[in-house]
């Protein structure tokens, strides 16, 4: 959701709305009664029309990764920010930033809020959870500020909101590489799962809890964590081959497993 210009560089959020297609068929060659389909014909035809559309930033960039749904009503953006302009009324730093903006179902602000430390956080990822609030995934080379701890160069940093989008707590998972989550998601029991990159050549085999390390491993692989209610890990696991292998996205089975998906080098 990006809108670029060939005077500037600077990227802005930009949303759009559009309305579904109904189509109907009969089955025979006799034409079907309007008092028989009145109820079905009721919303009008899709005709590509644009419902609404609107940019949200500030002076510099402004880029926003994925949308969930309000627990009310409206839709959480999150994305990444380096703006103190604009719609951005929290942050005095240009450093990059999570940005949690809500917007009704007209695409007009409820709420706008910034997380991160003096250095660069950025976020992948936003999810609804059951207490109608949201956990966000991305990555963080900050110490302070909204983020409690740092292992060296980017972490992992999962981030729980409540419904108003205030901070109920974080947590940071890495190593002395680059760590990189890109989705995270709450589990049946309560509990989060979060998926993304470890830099397992830097963690020198850590993050693989329980499980013997491996000499095929390298470069980067597939790191799953499971987390608690609170955030605290459960479990980590890497997998992987020789080379670089990054985990994009997850989902929970009915059976309470898992399934990674990403790309293998």
């Amino acid at each position: 959701m990006r809108k670029g210009s060939i005077l500037s560089n600077t990227r802005h959020i930009w949303a759009a709305v559009v309305f579904p297609i109904l189509y109907m068929w009969s089955c025979s060659n006799e034409p079907i009664e309007a008092a028989q389909t009145a109820d079905v014909l009721t919303p009008d035809p899709f005709a590509g029309d644009v419902a609404w559309e609107t940019t949200f930033g500030g002076s510099s960039t402004d880029e926003a990764v994925a949308i969930a749904k309000g627990s009310d009503t409206g839709y959480v953006i999150a994305g990444t920010t380096n703006s103190v302009d604009g719609d951005i009324t929290d942050k005095t730093a240009t450093d990059k930033d999570y940005w949690l903006l809500k917007i009704s179902d007209e695409g007009n602000v409820l709420w706008s809020r910034t997380f991160g430390g003096s250095e660069d956080d950025i976020a992948t990822n936003i999810s609804s959870t059951s207490d109608g609030g949201y956990i966000v995934s991305g990555y963080s080379r900050s110490v302070d500020g909204d983020v409690s701890g740092n292992e060296g160069f980017q972490d992992y940093w999962i981030l729980k909101l409540d419904a108003q989008g205030q901070k109920m707590w974080d947590q940071n998972f890495g190593f002395s590489g680059s760590d990189q989550a890109f989705n995270v998601f709450q589990t049946s029991d309560g509990g989060y799962f979060a998926t993304g990159f470890l830099d397992v050549s830097a963690s020198g085999g850590g993050g693989n809890d329980d499980r013997s390390r491996s000499a095929l491993h390298g470069v980067g692989e597939y790191w799953a964590i499971k987390m608690d209610a609170s955030g605290a890990f459960e479990w980590r696991r890497y997998f992987g081959g020789s080379n670089n292998d990054r985990s994009s996205s997850a989902i929970q089975t009915s059976s309470g497993d898992f399934i990674l998906v990403g790309s293998s080098e």
